[in-house]
C-alpha cells in the first residue's frame, strides 16, 4: 500500500442508509437543524412550496374558525331592496309626518 490513509484500505460495498438519500451531515450536523438546512439547500423549491402550502393551510383554518364565531362570509343583507324616495314625492310627505311624530325608526349598522 502506497498511502497511510485507513479510509482508501476499506471501502463499503452497501452505502449507509440515510433516511434523506441526498444529504450530507458532513457540512450541516447530523441534527434536526441541521437536516434543515440540508434540505433547504437541496431541495430549496419543495421547501419553499412546503412552507407555502402550510402557510395557506394554517391560514384557510383561521379564516374558517373566525367565520364559525362571526359568520362574515354567509352575511346576508337584511333586504333584498330599497325604496328611494325624491325629495319632492307626495309619498314621502306621510313619512315625514310620521318621522316627526314618532321619530325615525332604527337604523341598520354597518358595523360588525
Amino acid at each position: 500500500m502506497s498511502t497511510q490513509n485507513p479510509q482508501y484500505m476499506v471501502k463499503r460495498l452497501v452505502p449507509k442508509w440515510r433516511l434523506l438519500k441526498m444529504t450530507s451531515p458532513e457540512k450541516y450536523g447530523t441534527g434536526p437543524v441541521g437536516l434543515l438546512k440540508n434540505y433547504i439547500g437541496e431541495c430549496s423549491e419543495v421547501a419553499l412550496a412546503s412552507v407555502i402550502f402550510v402557510g395557506s393551510f394554517v391560514s384557510i383554518y383561521l379564516t374558517y374558525l373566525g367565520d364559525k364565531k362571526t359568520n362574515i362570509i354567509n352575511n346576508k343583507p337584511y333586504k333584498n331592496f330599497y325604496t328611494v324616495y325624491r325629495p319632492d314625492d307626495p309619498r314621502i310627505e306621510k313619512l315625514r309626518k310620521e318621522w316627526f311624530a314618532n321619530g325615525a325608526p332604527a337604523m341598520t349598522s354597518t358595523k360588525i
